[in-house]
């Protein structure tokens, strides 16, 4: 759950500095999540679980891609985050 919570968070990082046209910023919360998902890919997950995490993965791949093969806009991962974050956080 922590995992999810701070990847949504490097999500939302990495896209804020996309719309801003923030190289520098990106590249680390795009290296950061990566981080997370290569953690995520060691632990022992569910089939479907590990299948979400791999097309998240993609899609996140996608976000800095100039040709992009995903429509997913950053409302949309925040709302798909947010669950984790707020569990985490006890709200």
């Amino acid at each position: 759950m922590f995992l999810l919570a701070n990847l949504g968070a490097e999500i939302q990082r990495l896209a804020d500095a996309l719309h801003k046209g923030d190289r520098e910023l990106s590249n680390g919360a795009f290296a950061r999540a990566q981080g997370v998902f290569d953690t995520l890919s060691r632990m022992p997950l569910r089939p479907p679980e590990r299948k979400e995490i791999e097309i998240l993965r993609e899609v996140i791949e996608d976000l800095p891609q100039t040709k992009r093969r995903f429509t997913v806009s950053a409302e949309s991962l925040q709302s798909y985050f947010y669950p984790f974050a707020h569990k985490v956080l006890g709200l």
